[in-house]
């Protein structure tokens, strides 16, 4: 289901709020599966990676870590599943399927972190080679 253009802005203003208040985890978690994702890509040296290379049983550790002493309380498969829709539907990934393998495509750079924290992702997730995405 495509989300509307309310749904949209009212989520992305919802995940700027988060970021100066961090009342949450969630969007913490979305993030963390953007720079997975980001991270990938640039191994790649692509704005695309493959998805299995990302799939919630090989990045649950980034994505967790520092949280439920690495081990959730609940499900995370769908916790992350959920950050990847919610990825998706706002626009910042795109999954294509290619010669029988669905890829996912880094749309555009998160636009709802403060300053400094794309740098700060970067050095987590060592992050050597920006993307372009022009």
């Amino acid at each position: 289901m495509k989300w509307t253009q309310d749904k949209i802005k009212n989520k992305f203003e919802y995940f700027k709020q988060e970021r100066v208040e961090k009342r949450g985890k969630f969007t913490e978690f979305v993030v963390r599966m953007y720079y997975c994702i980001y991270k990938q890509c640039t191994v790649n040296n692509a704005i695309y990676c493959r998805a299995s290379d990302v799939s919630s049983y090989k990045v649950k550790y980034k994505i967790y870590e520092g949280f439920y002493d690495g081990k959730p309380d609940h499900d995370n498969k769908s916790v992350i599943d959920d950050c990847v829709r919610h990825l998706k539907e706002m626009g910042y990934i795109q999954f294509k399927k290619e010669n029988e393998i669905w890829v996912i495509y880094l749309k555009r750079p998160l636009d709802f972190l403060l300053d400094g924290e794309h740098e700060a992702y970067l050095e987590k997730y060592e992050i050597r080679d920006e993307i372009n995405f022009e």
